[in-house]
């Protein structure tokens, strides 16, 4: 599994890099990836969920826009990667939304 620490404000609508390398083997690509997930953790009540895009890939690298999202909640943002050697390969994102 592929982990990382992601930062935007709620205003903004960015496009965010999984980078796979670390995890797929140098001779192979993603080939597919499946539909991605967002749970929040309820930090600030009322708290709305993000707006997530359709996402992208190539060689080894995930892309997907996130936008939305409230101040000073936390979410995680998970997917699952197929590989041309036929791995399935779990990432996730934490995602801190600060106004700052």
């Amino acid at each position: 599994m592929a982990h990382q620490i992601l930062l935007k404000q709620p205003s903004e609508s960015l496009l965010f890099d999984f980078d796979l390398s670390l995890v797929v083997r140098s001779s192979e690509t993603i080939t597919s990836v499946g539909t991605l997930s967002q749970t929040k953790e309820d930090l600030v009540p009322g708290s709305t969920s993000l707006t997530l895009g359709a996402p992208t890939f190539a060689a080894q690298k995930v892309q997907v826009r996130i936008s939305g999202g409230t101040d000073k909640e936390r979410y995680k943002v998970t997917g699952s990667a197929q590989t041309s050697g036929g791995d399935t390969i779990e990432f996730e994102g934490i995602l801190w939304v600060k106004d700052l």
